[in-house]
């Protein structure tokens, strides 16, 4: 209706207008009105019409300058028609204020121009910033947007860095969206290390919504390079192609120009060009049935980058290109069209964040080429029942070149068919697959709240579940993201670095791949079942690894009690199948001790099994070769089970086939800090139980540590190179040439245990035999050419039972019995022994150089002790002197047969034991005759004992502290001192240069020297000193010589320059024998300068035969001559002092 009346009003004002007599007629109006009160302007301009209602004069005025709009008149009178012309809008949105007043009245016209933008995008292309080289020049970086030239060309960069000079903004072009160069100068970097601003570009829109846009620019110390990908896969259509080009040169002005384009084959590559820093070229059509490579190599002032092109052949019809999140979600949506012969290539990293979604994403089955082409998705979120992943399943599929970025996470919250799966990759891999140069950054979790799967749950940061049934590879594979599992477990869990589950009839081989993510169970276990954690995978049988490398934390955290098995390992957790090869695979790193750290913190019911490699490996035999591992393996959960840590292998059981662990190297710490129940610790294999092993030619340079105090009945063992071999009915286990370098350290209270025991040593920690029945079973064990030289200590509170040894802690068994045989050979000690356990108890110990407590039958031949065995433990024991065998070769033998070992180690009691047996070789013998042959002992024997309670005897020995059954020494020698520094009384003191007491049981000795000082320094009791014995039964010797001087501080005792005593009514044979040394006796009566008491009565019978016996020296300061030696030669107690065979001078 109103524009009805505009129209009659103009037709009136026409008439009226017109020629007339009449009177003139014009339109009254009594106030100024418009037929608007807003104008709103399309984007694209055009013409708009307006009236003026006014009796009077008007006038239209503009609260600004506006050049895009058009008055044909901005003042009138009367009614008028107004006409405006707008032009069109490119940028954003626009407007002015119309004012139109008759000079009484005033109206107000908002009018406003829409943008022809919807949404505004303004971006540098280069969105993970420009990396410059040290040099000087013009920076050219490209932003796009979808505002045109004319507006974006007013906007000034700004910079928040004072080295960034001349920002300018220019040459756009495009059409619906424009690219521009932005340029600013940089000087050369010249500050010694890498710097780093921001270039950005910002404005405010009219409705003051800012928009900002931003480019991070690091300038490198670093003269430039050219760096292009490897390789990049086309299919066999014509194609333009684009490839960044990094290295720090190409973004600098005019450099592009100047690179030369060398291409391999130009048959089917034209085109080639550096432009914007890309490489950018065109590809032909390929009309073959062949793949065709072409190499570009592009040359800068000495600098070169290549890049190897492959474009499939016109086979290869199925070809996907995906560009954008779009893209991929188009074609996840399309799973049902998706066939074996698809070959799909990212084309570009693509950001899911806003297009993907977890409901939008179904997990499918993939069976074709997937060329990630070295591109990144990245915000790819998944939370879902079962297959949580990007796919559901490889089957007989390829997949090269993908990267998952930081901003993926993969979550699985229920199982499919009884088992869960959650990785980046896939869920399951089956049949023929190829994964090559996938990387994951993204989380993936099987979330606390989820149901977990009766059948098992399996988390990988690669693939969750991969069983080949034909020739599979995973090659330079890396995981990066976190791997946490926190259901309640209803199944086995198995979590991996690269995969949960790695397992194939055929062979999968995986090669170059790592771990760099934390591998975590923080879930719940009361369902008794196991929970295996690797840094590669889970659980992995006939695999071959090559070049793996586990950098990532593996880690049981639950403050829940596990109550089935935990298995946790560097590379695998779990072994129980046949394995292929291992090579060069390693946990940790040598720059960084705290990666590949395998730890846990948990309390368990079950058993505990850590390793370098693998966790634990039973049922199979499988080898571990050529393994290294950095990582410290720790156990700090209260276990009330067996805890198995190694720096290689963990645990090995139940292998009925022989077995190795060969070529290995563990560096990182082994330690153990809470014991509830048994514990064995080893520096490359934790325990071999029930199976049969060969450990040879490894070495361990890592600290083996327990620090938990053990309750009583459980014992613990620590090895420098093994922990503990409780071997298999009739098994046969060998440790050979290792080397163990790293201190091995029980710090903390032991407690006994009778059946298992307790060890500490430097190669192995303690062996024994199956029980059944509580009866040991009959089995072997060789220990060859192994050597320790780190520090073998035992310290803390409480020694009962405890063994330690600088090779061996203990090797028992059923003693005296031919089917139980340990072997000991060519090993050599150089480490300090220690057991310096504090307080004082009823406590037996123990302490070898080379092994601790000898009971099974063997032969120990050929090894060398270099370090000190020291005890400084006080071992209290009323009425008993047995309990305490410190020795420098063995504390306590009953193998029966020792031949060429030399001790060149200071052998030390300095404790407040009340007595005990020492010797330089051997400390205690029993159970069956023992024969030394070619053993020396070359450094002191020092003994304290200086224990004010219980005093009892005490036996020391420059080779043989004490024996229970016959001994026989051939060719042993000892050149050091052997001292008494007993402060206390103590009850009996029998000191010996070669043996301290022999009992009810014959000695031979033959072709023995003996040289140093023998000296008691104690205050009081009973002693008895002699160079070959302090006391014996009967006794033949030969050939036997000694310099060794003989000292006593007081009387009351027998003291003799070759023999103390030899008692009653006992065979005495000593032939072709001397003394040339100083003996001094304090004035006993029973003291001589060759027997001090030699109790042969000529009433019983004489049973004593000396012939061609030579002395020489001094007895109590008076030197012997030919004319006054026979009134030395025995103690003026002696029964027997017949000297018609005993000559004076040197022996001839």
């Amino acid at each position: 209706m109103k524009n009805i009346y505009k129209y009659i009003c103009i037709l009136f004002a026409c008439i009226a207008a017109m020629p007339s007599c009449q009177d003139k007629f014009e339109e009254e109006y009594e106030v100024l009105a418009l037929d608007y009160d807003k104008i709103d302007v399309k984007h694209e301009g055009g013409k708009y019409t307006f009236m003026v209602y006014c009796s009077g004069d008007w006038t239209i005025t503009l609260d600004k300058e506006v050049d895009w709009v058009t008055f044909d008149k901005t003042s009138g009178r009367g009614v008028t028609m107004v006409n405006i012309e707008f032009g069109k809008n490119e940028a954003l949105k626009r407007s002015f204020n119309m004012t139109v007043s008759d000079g009484v009245e005033t109206k107000v016209i908002p009018v406003v121009q829409v943008s022809p933008v919807t949404k505004i995008m303004m971006e540098f292309l280069n969105q993970e910033g420009i990396d410059l080289a040290d040099c000087a020049g013009t920076v050219v970086a490209k932003l796009k947007s979808n505002l045109p030239p004319s507006f974006i060309e007013t906007l000034v960069p700004q910079t928040d860095s004072k080295w960034i000079e001349d920002c300018q903004i220019g040459n756009g072009s495009g059409e619906d969206e424009f690219v521009y160069d932005i340029s600013f100068k940089v000087p050369a970097n010249d500050t010694g290390a890498e710097r780093k601003a921001t270039v950005s570009l910002q404005f405010t829109d009219p409705d003051e919504v800012e928009y900002k846009t931003e480019l991070l620019v690091s300038q490198s110390n670093e003269p430039g390079r050219l760096i292009l990908d490897d390789s990049v896969v086309y299919g066999p259509e014509e194609k333009e192609c684009f490839e960044v080009v990094k290295g720090g040169l190409l973004n600098f002005a005019g450099i592009s120009e100047k690179v030369e384009c060398i291409v391999s084959n130009e048959e089917f590559v034209k085109d080639v060009r550096v432009d914007g820093g890309m490489l950018c070229y065109t590809l032909l059509e390929n009309l073959t049935d062949a793949s065709r490579e072409v190499e570009i190599t592009l040359v800068y002032e000495g600098t070169t980058a290549k890049i190897k092109i492959v474009q499939m052949d016109a086979g290869v019809r199925s070809i996907i290109e995906i560009a954008t999140a779009e893209d991929l979600l188009a074609w996840n949506e399309d799973a049902a069209s998706w066939r074996p012969e698809d070959r799909v290539f990212l084309k570009s990293d693509i950001d899911c964040k806003g297009v993907i979604t977890s409901a939008d994403w179904t997990p499918n089955q993939f069976s074709g080429v997937f060329h990630g082409n070295g591109k990144t998705i990245d915000n790819f979120v998944i939370e879902k029942e079962g297959h949580a992943a990007f796919f559901r399943k490889l089957q007989g599929a390829t997949v090269q070149d993908l990267t998952f970025g930081e901003g993926c996470s993969f979550t699985s919250t229920a199982p499919v068919g009884d088992v869960v799966y959650a990785a980046s990759l896939a869920g399951e891999v089956r049949g023929g697959v190829t994964i090559t140069n996938v990387t994951n950054y993204g989380n993936v979790r099987i979330s606390q709240n989820a149901t977990s799967g009766a059948k098992g749950d399996y988390l990988g940061g690669i693939c969750a579940y991969f069983l080949a049934d034909s020739d599979s590879q995973m090659t330079g594979c890396k995981n990066y993201g976190d791997l946490t599992y926190s259901a309640k477990a209803a199944g086995t869990v198995y979590c991996g670095g690269l995969t949960a589950l790695a397992a194939t009839k055929v062979g999968l081989t995986m090669i170059g791949c790592e771990n760099h993510g934390t591998v975590l169970f923080d879930g719940v276990n009361d369902a008794k079942v196991d929970v295996n954690l690797g840094g590669i995978a889970a659980i992995a049988n006939t695999v071959n690894f090559d070049s793996c490398v586990n950098l990532g934390a593996v880690k049981s955290g639950t403050s829940t009690t596990v109550t089935g098995a935990t298995n946790i390992g560097g590379i695998v957790g779990f072994m129980n199948n046949a394995c292929g090869t291992i090579q060069n695979c390693v946990n940790g790193s040598s720059a960084d001790a705290s990666k590949g750290a395998l730890t846990n913190d948990s309390p368990a019911s079950g058993v505990v099994r850590i390793g370098g490699f693998v966790g634990s490996i039973i049922s199979k035999p499988i080898n571990v070769t050529g393994f290294k591992n950095y990582g410290p393996v720790t156990n700090n959960g209260a276990v009330s089970n067996w805890t198995a840590l190694g720096g290689v292998v963990g645990n090995i059981g139940g292998i009925a086939d022989v077995n190795t662990v060969s070529g290995c190297e563990n560096h990182g710490e082994v330690v153990n800090t809470k014991v509830a129940s048994r514990v064995s610790l080893g520096g490359v294999v934790g325990m071999i139980q029930k199976a049969n092993t060969v450990v040879t030619g490894n070495s361990n340079a890592g600290k083996v540590t327990n620090t938990g105090d053990a309750p009583a009945g459980n014992g613990v063992t620590l090895g420098g190179v093994v922990g503990r071999i409780e071997a298999a009915t009739e098994g046969e286990n060998a440790v050979k040439d290792n080397i163990n370098s790293g201190d091995v350290i029980f710090d903390a209270a032991g407690a006994e245990d009778g059946t298992m025991l307790s060890g500490v040593a430097g190669i192995l920690g303690g062996h024994a035999g199956n029980i059944v029945d509580k009866v040991y079973q009959p089995c072997k064990l060789t220990i060859d050419n192994c050597s320790n030289s780190g520090k073998v200590e035992k310290t803390g509170a409480g020694a009962s039972r405890m063994y330690v040894g600088g090779i061996a802690a203990f090797l028992n068994g059923l003693e005296n019995n031919d089917t139980y045989v340990s072997d000991v050979s060519g090993c050599t000690n150089n480490g300090a022994v220690l057991n310096g356990s504090s307080g004082a108890g009823e406590w037996s110990i123990f302490t070898g150089g080379i092994v601790g407590y000898y009971r099974v039958n063997g032969t120990l031949k050929g090894c060398v002790n270099n370090g000190s065995v020291t005890n400084t433990s006080s071992a209290q024991y009323k009425n008993s002197f047995k309990h305490f065998r410190l020795g420098g070769i063995v504390g306590s033998a009953e193998n029966g047969t020792i031949t060429d070992c030399t001790n060149n180690g200071e052998v030390k009691d300095a404790s407040e034991t009340n007595a005990g047996c020492v010797g330089g070789i051997v400390g205690y013998a029993s159970t069956k005759a023992i024969t030394l042959t070619n053993c020396d002992n070359k450094n002191s024997v020092t003994v304290s004992f200086n224990s004010a309670a219980d005093p009892y005897p005490m036996a020391i020995g420059g080779v043989l502290g004490y024996a229970d059954e016959a001994v026989t020494l051939d060719g042993c020698d000892n050149t050091g001192d052997v001292t008494n520094d007993r402060t206390t009384t103590a009850l009996n003191i029998y000191m010996g240069g070669l043996v301290g007491q022999m009992p009810n049981k014959s000695l031979t000795v033959k072709s023995c020297k003996m040289s140093g000082t023998l000296t008691n320094n104690a205050s009081g009791g009973k002693a008895t000193l002699g160079a070959v014995v302090g006391i014996c039964y009967d006794n033949t010797i030969s050939d036997t010589h000694s310099t060794m001087a003989v000292n006593n501080t007081y009387a009351n005792q027998y003291i003799g320059g070759f023999i103390g005593q030899v008692e009653a009514n006992k065979t005495t044979d000593i032939s072709n024998c001397s003394v040339d040394a100083a003996v001094v006796s304090c004035g006993a009566g029973y003291s001589g300068m060759f027997v001090g008491r030699l109790t042969d009565k000529a009433a019983d019978g004489l049973s004593t035969t000396l012939t061609n016996i030579w002395v020489k020296g001094s007895f109590e300061g008076t030197d012997l001559t030919a004319e006054n030696y026979t009134g030395m030669c025995f103690g003026t107690g002696s029964d027997y002092e017949v000297t018609d065979n005993i000559q004076y001078g040197d022996f001839k």
